[in-house]
């Protein structure tokens, strides 16, 4: 019998997000990009999931392409129930933009984020498991806040 709480049980479960990344401008058109991330958590008692995530968002407006790469740390809680666990996160760490036209880049710049969601996994086996999630991205710039609007399928792993 599988178990929706199989991950609960592992000593390290492991994430990997592949999904569309929309960027919400203050004025005009968002753009639609692309975002892939892993994370990789410590499942301890009650839910609470401590993780560490790694993600790439990357968007083409007008021949310019946008880089966002991600490296936050944060917390899960997983709500197990039969067959689905549904679970929230909030991540906060480092971003760090490049701008790109052809050859040329920008130098990277670096900002503070963070990246907030919700989602839901079903166990295929005690170790592998698919889902969905969705959620924002906003990044703390000098110049204002960036955001992204978020949707990704989901494949869980325990390790």
């Amino acid at each position: 019998a599988f178990s929706s709480t199989a991950l609960a049980d592992s000593m390290l479960d492991s994430q990997a997000n592949l999904g569309v990344a929309h960027i919400l401008p203050d004025e005009g058109d968002g753009v639609t990009g692309f975002g892939l991330d892993v994370v990789v958590g410590l499942p301890l008692a009650l839910g609470v999931v401590p993780e560490v995530m790694v993600g790439y968002l990357s968007n083409e407006s007008g021949g310019i392409t946008y880089g966002n790469l991600m490296v936050m740390g944060g917390l899960r809680f997983d709500v197990p129930m039969p067959m689905l666990t549904p679970y929230v996160y909030a991540h906060f760490g480092l971003c760090s933009f490049t701008a790109s036209i052809g050859d040329f880049s920008t130098p990277a710049e670096s900002e503070l984020g963070m990246n907030l969601g919700a989602g839901v996994r079903y166990m295929l086996a005690d170790t592998l498991g698919v889902g969905v999630s969705a959620g924002p991205v906003l990044v703390f710039m000098e110049s204002g806040m960036g955001k992204y609007i978020r949707g990704n399928v989901s494949a869980f792993f325990t390790l």
